[in-house]
């Protein structure tokens, strides 16, 4: 049985959504999520569902097997639903906290809070975020001066407040293509009738403000950008 210190996993959309994206690309949230983490020593797997879209109980069984001590969910709106199921499946069957992020968790936390099986959110940015609270949780650390999370004590709902965004991105690490199942992407979108196309992080933040988008609540009002873009290693 693989023994890892966080599993990192993108939820699929139910069957029922009244949307979705089938353009099935890397998620590069969880990649840079993984290679932060993994830089400072952890151990990190990602299962990206949502290119799989494998059942439930078939992701479940997954994590049971790589048995994480920490288990993260990237929730978006259009996954809300099975992040919950998942959430609920992976706490009663190997009780270990579960985090919840991205844009969903970030716009509306208590929706995931609100669920006595969902431990942590992490709200927008998550690299040093996330680093900072599997470090604390690791050392069995009070977890109440990591900035940029929401948690539950005492049934209470507690927000640390907002952390700085990351001001110098080429700070951070390649993400981790390597953990994703990288020759399954079809490498095709909708934006482009050439193929085979690929996906990269130049910037972070918008100076725009759409009522209908969460970058802005995720990244900021403002234009960070990359010196490099990512490429394939």
């Amino acid at each position: 049985m693989a023994n890892v210190d966080i599993a990192l996993i993108n939820p699929h959309p139910i069957e029922t959504a009244p949307f979705s994206t089938e353009e099935k690309l890397p998620p590069l949230g969880l990649a840079f999520l993984a290679a932060v983490l993994r830089k400072n020593g952890y151990e990190v797997r990602i299962i990206d569902n949502y290119l799989r879209r494998d059942p439930i109980d078939k992701v479940v069984k997954e994590v049971r097997r790589l048995a994480p001590s920490i288990v993260g969910l990237s929730c978006s709106s259009l996954t809300y639903l099975t992040c919950i199921e998942l959430a609920k499946e992976i706490k009663e069957q190997l009780g270990v906290p579960i985090v919840a992020g991205g844009p969903h968790a970030t716009v509306l936390p208590n929706s995931l809070l609100q669920h006595p099986f969902v431990d942590y959110v992490v709200i927008g940015e998550g690299e040093h975020t996330l680093l900072e609270l599997v470090t604390k949780l690791s050392k069995g650390e009070d977890v109440r001066d990591v900035k940029g999370i929401m948690y539950k004590n005492n049934g209470k709902q507690i927000f640390t407040g907002h952390r700085p965004f990351i001001e110098n991105l080429d700070s951070l690490p390649h993400p981790s293509r390597d953990l994703l199942p990288m020759s399954l992407y079809p490498n095709r979108t909708s934006f482009c009738s050439r193929y085979p196309v690929h996906s990269i992080n130049s910037s972070r933040g918008c100076v725009f403000g759409c009522r209908f988008c969460s970058v802005h609540s995720i990244w900021g009002r403002r234009f960070r950008c990359f010196s490099h873009l990512w490429v394939l290693e």
